[in-house]
């Protein structure tokens, strides 16, 4: 595997917390790598290409119902806004 491919891929622990927020559609805050922070709720995960790059990105709707890609790579921490979810954040050590 190139380098390049190694780094536009999500460490496997974090998958589950990926999954989970699909599964059960939570409405998250998710801050990125540039301090950014993008609210909505996720349903599905897939891959995009950029510039030859192939990203895994996760799949949602912003919270004005806009569709909405994020690369995972990108993720540094995930904030759940639902009550009674199955965890309330989580930290992704990129």
């Amino acid at each position: 595997m190139k380098q390049s491919e190694e780094q536009n891929i999500l460490a496997c622990e974090y998958h589950d917390y990926i999954e989970i927020i699909c599964l059960y559609r939570y409405n998250v805050t998710i801050t990125l790598t540039d301090n950014r922070l993008i609210q909505g709720q996720f349903h599905t995960t897939g891959f995009t290409t950029h510039q030859q790059d192939k990203y895994e990105v996760i799949k949602g709707f912003d919270d004005n119902q806009h569709p909405i890609e994020v690369k995972l790579t990108e993720i540094v921490k995930i904030d759940v806004n639902n009550q009674n979810a199955q965890f309330s954040s989580v930290r992704f050590d990129l």
